[in-house]
Order: C-alpha cells, then sequence, then structure tokens
C-alpha cells in the first residue's frame, strides 16, 4: 500500500470516529431542548469530519492522477 493510500486511511478512521462519536452523543441527546447549543456543536463537528474526509479523498484522487 502507498504511503499516500496508508496516510487516507488514517485520516478516514480517525475522522470516522470523531463523527461516529458525534452521532452517538446527538442520539443520545435527544429532542432536550436545554442541549439545543451542544446539539448543533456536534452537528457540525460531524459534518466538518465528513468534509474533511471527503477532501482528503478527493486531494489523494488528485494526486494519484497526476504523480502514479
Amino acid at each position: 500500500m502507498s504511503k499516500l493510500r496508508e496516510a487516507f486511511e488514517g485520516v478516514r478512521e480517525k475522522y470516522g470516529v470523531v463523527a461516529e462519536t458525534a452521532t452517538g452523543i446527538m442520539e443520545s441527546l435527544g429532542d432536550s431542548t436545554e442541549d439545543s447549543e451542544l446539539r448543533e456543536f456536534l452537528g457540525r463537528v460531524r459534518s466538518d469530519a465528513r468534509r474533511t474526509i471527503s477532501w482528503v479523498g478527493e486531494v489523494t484522487k488528485v494526486y494519484r492522477r497526476q504523480y502514479e
């Protein structure tokens, strides 16, 4: 496996855990209105983690096309 692929897999694994954890916490909060700020923050965390995974995947594709 190339170093680039290893790095991508590492990012996907770590940020995937972040996204899953944020989702789990949000689900455990339920519909409580007192935790709406926390739920909003966790939603942003989850979204940012997923966006990072996607971005790294796109960078990996471009790199592979140009250099491999």
